[in-house]
């Protein structure tokens, strides 16, 4: 300023001084956006009577309600910060046409709808507590009085929407989400290797040291019995507690024999005379007089033992029917008297074809180790076998996380672009499997299917009762004379890359929908016939040769999401023979291959290992119930 007024640029320094403190002043401290007058109540009771009264906008008034608001901004000095906000607030409580409201948003600066958004959900963030009633707090009344504490679904819809609109960014919203990506992480991350340790606890439960499952104390008695023989001794404290077991899951004996045949005849005599429940052919009811009893009896003139009921086909019978507890046998007048085969195999377990069975009454004999009892023995159904691992589908996620919230708006809205975007983010960057949690594997899997059906239509031309094309054979057999090596059956369209995205984040998870495991096993096998060059047998051969991209990414499916699912669900014998029909088509080197990966996928998995370690610890419950103290009860 002293080099301009030696120059003779400006006149009076003080008079510049003045004036320069004065632009300062208007630019950095006026007050020109809005007043504190009556104006600017007056203006915005306005503009919220023109957002809210109209109910969902539609289209049509748009123009209309641009012009209102921005005359409204004019004439009340209004602060377009602020409307931008009320318009927000609009279009969140109009799920209908928030798209609609959200053309508004050109009016306002770029970085206004953004800013706005983020003050929302910072919101929610602060602690309201010390707020008394009547005071304004006025956002998520309703999601409170249900016992939320974070933003309410429409603002994370809005957000979706905006996101998938273009007007904020996915990245600049995540860092306004709470709790945190970390602190969702290190949540995430504690519980997975909680349930691992969990299930890998599960292979190192001992049978014999506990009383029932779960139960690791052991009284005085139990201990001397386990003390008492070495090796015999738990022997005997394990098979000894069965019967408490049994009566403790509520397994009962089956009831009376003659009331098991409900009004049937009991199975005839055999050909050698009357028996009683023994191996012999000598076979049938008891005599007159002796009751039908559980447990070994004495046998007919040739028994050893007895085993009944296993189900098997009858020998030179009339027509069979099975008998409620799964001895199949035929008509009194068959030649052999109606014996099945199950009758005559020996042994001493009754009931293997079905229905609760018993075993034999036994005495253990005090020089076999462990203290002296005397029980019964009952076989347990599979059904009190701990065979289900759906129990280890855990929550790993909170339920309320906002960037679940976020991702299944997004989901909803159809911005799946953004929606596999995060997905990626939580999953490598984070180490997340969103699809854990059940909400948002639902949605992925409602996405699968309607990605799955055209495909899945294709292959039934005539609807479902009409067949599936890949089951019949497309040109001339004895069977079909009128077809051509030409007639192949019109492919279907080829699936979209989007599925196997869907896939690879659902992992084992995909077992929750066997309705969609089936389609896909369907359509994947469409895939190696049209695309992939594999041809089923009675096919012509392909002439584009085999596509090795898409055998090894029916692969990459099968081991990593149909295995485990596999693992999980119950056992289903149509479903492994979906699986058998992709697997049929391809070499033997590949399912080799596609075993190897499928065994690493369910170990990594904690629901599927938990279901690979329950089959072999119910498996080893089997071995040590049929493996009685001594040999002759055998």
């Amino acid at each position: 300023m002293e080099l301009m007024a030696h120059s003779g640029v400006v006149g009076n320094v003080e008079i510049i001084r003045k004036k320069e403190r004065q632009a300062y002043t208007s630019m950095y401290f006026k007050q020109d956006k809005f007043n504190l007058l009556r104006e600017e109540n007056e203006g915005y009771g306005k503009l919220l009577t023109a957002l809210l009264s109209g109910g969902e906008l539609q289209q049509q008034h748009l123009p209309a309600l641009r012009n209102e608001i921005k005359s409204l901004i004019g004439a009340f000095k209004l602060d377009p910060n602020r409307v931008c906000d009320l318009v927000l607030e609009a279009a969140a409580r109009d799920a209908a046409g928030c798209r609609v409201w959200l053309q508004l948003m050109p009016m306002f600066n770029k970085d206004a709808p953004m800013q706005m958004l983020a003050m929302k959900f910072l919101h929610y963030q602060q602690d309201h507590s010390n707020l008394t009633a009547g005071e304004d707090d006025a956002s998520g009344s309703a999601d409170k009085a249900a016992g939320n504490k974070g933003p309410p679904v429409s603002l994370f819809q809005l957000a979706a929407e905006m996101i998938k609109g273009g007007h904020v960014s996915l990245e600049g919203l995540l860092s306004y989400l709470s709790p945190t990506a970390d602190e969702l992480s290190n949540s995430y991350k504690t519980r997975f290797e909680q349930l691992r340790e969990e299930v890998k606890g599960l292979s190192l439960a001992n049978l014999g040291d506990s009383t029932t499952p779960g139960d690791t104390t052991a009284g005085p008695a139990e201990e001397a019995a386990a003390a008492g023989g070495g090796g015999g001794g738990r022997l005997a404290l394990l098979t000894g507690k069965l019967d408490e077991i049994a009566q403790t899951r509520g397994i009962t004996d089956a009831p009376d024999e003659p009331a098991r045949y409900q009004g049937r005849p009991p199975p005839p005599s055999g050909m050698l005379g009357p028996g009683i429940q023994g191996m012999g052919p000598g076979m049938g009811p008891p005599p007159p007089g002796v009751p039908w009893q559980r447990g070994i009896v004495p046998g007919g003139p040739m028994g050893m033992g007895g085993m009944q009921g296993m189900g098997g086909p009858n020998m030179m019978a009339g027509p069979p029917y099975m008998a409620p507890g799964g001895m199949l046998y035929g008509m009194q007048n068959g030649p052999m008297g109606g014996m099945s085969a199950s009758q005559m195999m020996g042994g001493g377990v009754r009931g293997l074809g079905g229905g609760v069975s018993a075993a034999p009454q036994a005495v253990r004999p005090p020089g076999g180790g462990g203290a002296d009892y005397q029980a019964t023995y009952n076989v347990m159904p599979a059904s009190q076998l701990d065979l289900d691992a759906r129990a280890y589908d855990r929550a790993l996620l909170e339920k309320g996380d906002s960037h679940l919230q976020l991702l299944q708006a997004l989901m909803r809205v159809g911005d799946w672009e953004h929606a596999l975007g995060m997905l990626e983010w939580l999953q490598k960057c984070h180490g997340v499997q969103a699809t854990n949690d059940l909400d948002t594997s639902r949605h992925v899997l409602s996405h699968l299917k309607s990605l799955l059906t055209p495909t899945y239509t294709s292959l039934y031309p005539k609807g479902p009762l009409g067949g599936n094309v890949l089951k019949r054979p497309p040109y001339s057999t004895a069977g079909n004379p009128g077809r051509t090596p030409q007639a192949l059956p019109a492919p279907g369209p080829e699936l979209d890359p989007l599925v196997h995205q869907l896939l690879e984040h659902l992992g084992a998870y995909v077992y929750r929908d066997t309705e969609i495991v089936v389609m896909l096993l369907r359509v994947l096998q469409h895939e190696l016939v049209f695309y992939g060059g594999m041809r089923p047998l009675g096919w012509p051969v392909a002439q584009q040769g085999v596509d090795s991209s898409k055998v090894e990414q029916v692969s990459k499916v099968l081991s990593n999401n149909i295995f485990p699912a596999l693992c999980i669900s119950y056992a289903n014998r149509a479903l492994s023979q979906e699986i058998w029909d992709v697997l049929e088509l391809m070499p033997f080197a590949d399912r080799a291959e596609i075993y190897r990966q499928g065994i690493a996928a369910c170990s990594a998995t904690p629901v599927s290992a938990a279901a690979s370690t329950l089959a072999v610890k119910a498996f080893k419950k089997i071995k040590a119930r049929l493996a009685l103290p001594d040999k002759t009860d055998k």
